[in-house]
């Protein structure tokens, strides 16, 4: 996986291509999000944002790809830096619980690129060496979000994930909660 960018690419394309079959109760989305992270005991919680493009089909399926991306450092004195941006591939399947709320769960797979920044003070003759460590993880989950549609093709929407990402050279593994808050414009 030496680069994201053609697998960032087919997933943001593959809800395009679903919409531009034509298929009758076929609908295009965008949702733009800012995010809260929390990452666990080691390193800080922080704020993020994400954007996703979706295409909903036969009532209440959808799929969509998505695109996240925060900072954070890790908690104490230290002075080591992360970014992690998370590129998934979603299913949802939507709720309605009134002609103004729904509701979605659904079930996410992708990657997760992280980078860590460290530096080391070896004292004299060489001072400060600054590292930058790459790594990728499977990343897995589940999500569940409410949807407020102020009129059909435009609604706010409040969600969760609870997201498994992979050991690598650059954390330990687990899990992390992401709470959201966006804007979705349907085509």
């Amino acid at each position: 996986m030496k680069s994201l960018l053609p697998l960032g690419a087919s997933l943001l394309a593959l809800p395009l291509a679903a919409h531009a079959q034509a298929q009758p109760q076929v609908s295009l989305y965008l949702q733009p999000s800012v995010v809260a992270v929390f990452l666990g005991s080691n390193i800080q919680d922080t704020v993020g944002g994400s954007v996703a493009v979706g295409t909903s089909f036969y009532g209440p399926n959808a799929i969509e790809a998505s695109f996240a991306s925060f900072d954070t450092h890790m908690k104490g004195d230290s002075t080591d830096t992360f970014k992690f941006e998370q590129f998934l591939a979603s299913y949802q399947y939507e709720v309605p619980a009134s002609a103004r709320v729904s509701f979605h769960i659904g079930a996410s797979i992708g990657v997760t690129q992280e980078r860590r920044n460290f530096e080391v003070d070896y004292m004299a003759p060489f001072g400060v060496i600054s590292y930058n460590l790459s790594d990728h993880a499977l990343t897995y989950g589940v999500h569940g979000d409410v949807a407020y549609h102020f009129i059909h093709n435009f609604s706010a929407v409040l969600g969760a994930n609870v997201l498994g990402l992979s050991q690598t050279a650059i954390t330990t593994g687990g899990s992390m909660a992401q709470l959201s808050l966006g804007l979705n414009f349907r085509f």
